[in-house]
């Protein structure tokens, strides 16, 4: 009979330390607050495709773009380097021709807790983003269809725009005052591939040279327009779909140089590294049959 008892008050004891132990490894904020990913949706006023938005969490470094529809997903890996880090860090919603939005998150020792920030419980985004666009790129292309045979020039008209103040906008690889867009990009939509078009002006003794002397032009309320005409057969442009993406540049005053460092090198090369700044814009699609 004692040795009945001894062993049930074993037992009791055993359970009790079980209790004790889990309560005091449990969060003290409670776990439901604290969740390892963040996620969320972003918006803008204009019918634009809303992918490549960049998203960065400063600090931490974490970096990410969002999907078609503005939709974004974080999650701090377990090896971050914000373990032990306790504060408040802001989010950054960053595309280029539109104005910077922001959220905060609050981090404590590697993890997201939500019970300080614009997160919910789960890890959603409370506060509703809006982007508001400082110039508007609207690309076309005539024609929009042509044959692998074709001989004749196609033409790429860009019309730029600002939606309010002035915007200043360099292009890079064109000759002042003469109306062109001096270089655009072909992405094959199916296998990403990039190629490259310069347009060619005339130089003193009428030979047909590319130059790469900038013009810097001042876009606002009233339309800016540029053209360039190529050969799809002299680029290489096989059969496919290909979005034709104009080459210019603008600072945006609201961008850290650590956020534009974070987004890796070659922003301003006129190649596939170009693609990485997150312009929102509306492309034309060349194809060819």
């Amino acid at each position: 009979m004692t040795r009945t008892i001894q062993a049930i008050l074993l037992l009791l004891h055993s359970f009790l330390l079980i209790i004790v132990f889990t309560r005091c490894t449990g969060s003290p904020i409670g776990s439901s607050n604290i969740v390892n990913g963040i996620q969320g949706q972003i918006n803008v006023a204009e019918a634009v495709n809303l992918q490549n938005v960049y998203v960065w969490l400063e600090t931490i470094g974490l970096h990410t773009r969002t999907n078609e529809k503005g939709q974004f997903s974080l999650t701090l890996p377990q090896t971050t380097n914000s373990a032990g880090i306790i504060g408040f860090f802001t989010l950054y919603f960053y595309a280029t021709n539109y104005e910077v939005a922001t959220a905060e998150v609050f981090i404590q020792n590697g993890r997201f807790n939500f019970t300080k920030g614009d997160f919910d419980e789960n890890g959603k985004m409370k506060k509703s983003i809006t982007l508001k666009q400082n110039f508007n790129i609207y690309t076309e292309v005539i024609p929009e269809v042509v044959t692998s045979d074709y001989t004749d020039s196609v033409q790429v008209e860009v019309t730029l725009q600002a939606a309010e103040a002035q915007v200043s906008v360099t292009l890079p690889l064109t000759q002042p005052d003469r109306g062109k867009i001096g270089g655009v990009l072909f992405r094959n939509l199916n296998s990403g591939e990039v190629l490259t078009s310069r347009t060619l002006f005339k130089d003193q003794d009428g030979n047909w040279v590319t130059i790469e002397r900038p013009e810097t032009i001042i876009v606002n309320t009233t339309p800016t327009i540029r053209y360039t005409m190529f050969l799809p057969a002299e680029i290489g442009l096989a059969t496919g779909k290909y979005q034709v993406i104009p080459f210019l540049l603008t600072q945006n005053p609201q961008a850290s140089l650590e956020l534009l460092q974070s987004m890796g090198e070659n922003l301003e090369s006129f190649g596939s590294g170009y693609l990485n700044n997150p312009f929102l814009r509306e492309n034309a699609i060349l194809e060819i049959e």
